[in-house]
């Protein structure tokens, strides 16, 4: 027994194999090549934007008695939003507006409302974006959502619900907001 596990040891020893060659310091050029991969590799800083800075009351006020802005963070992302008070329960003419800023999907995961996905660019800056709308479940009403990239991997919501021009004000946004979204 203690004859096999010796034979064992050797022979498990006798299969490491050694390098061959011959052992030279790193070079500067070597170093450089490899501090540049890094560099390129690390991600840029990531994009920061604060949804409650991008329209002022002035704005939104032409297209109605909005209270707001109100922010808050939903699923960890930034959200502002603006309401018309309802004026009973049954009222389904007071829209709702949100932006969200998604820090981490692009236009590539937009959920479809229900009547497709548009693509498209705002009239000034020609910014890539998607639309979709549909039927909101809970309220009944017109929900419209116009989806802004800022980067790749970085985008903001324009949501509009509770009223029937949904999109229409969802775009008048949209063109309000542009300018003041960081490009990539």
């Amino acid at each position: 027994m203690l004859l096999t596990l010796a034979l064992a040891a050797a022979t498990v020893a006798g299969c490491e194999q050694a390098e061959v060659g011959t052992a030279y310091p790193e070079t500067e050029n070597s170093h450089s090549a490899q501090l540049s991969e890094q560099i390129s590799s690390s991600s840029a800083p990531p994009i920061s934007v604060e949804p409650c800075s991008l329209l002022a009351e002035s704005q939104i006020d032409q297209y109605g008695e909005f209270s707001g802005p109100e922010e808050r963070s939903y699923q960890g992302y930034s959200v502002c939003s603006w309401a018309v008070q309802k004026e009973s329960a049954s009222d389904v003419e007071a829209p709702l507006v949100d932006l969200v800023f998604r820090h981490d999907l692009g236009l590539e995961e937009i959920i479809d409302l229900g009547d497709g996905l548009q693509a498209g660019q705002t009239d000034d800056s020609g910014r890539e974006l998607i639309k979709t709308s549909g039927i909101e479940p809970v309220t009944n009403t017109r929900s419209c959502l116009i989806a802004m990239k800022i980067s790749d991997d970085s985008r903001l919501d324009v949501t509009v619900g509770r009223t029937e021009d949904s999109c229409e004000l969802a775009g008048k946004i949209v063109e309000m907001v542009d300018s003041k979204l960081p490009r990539s």
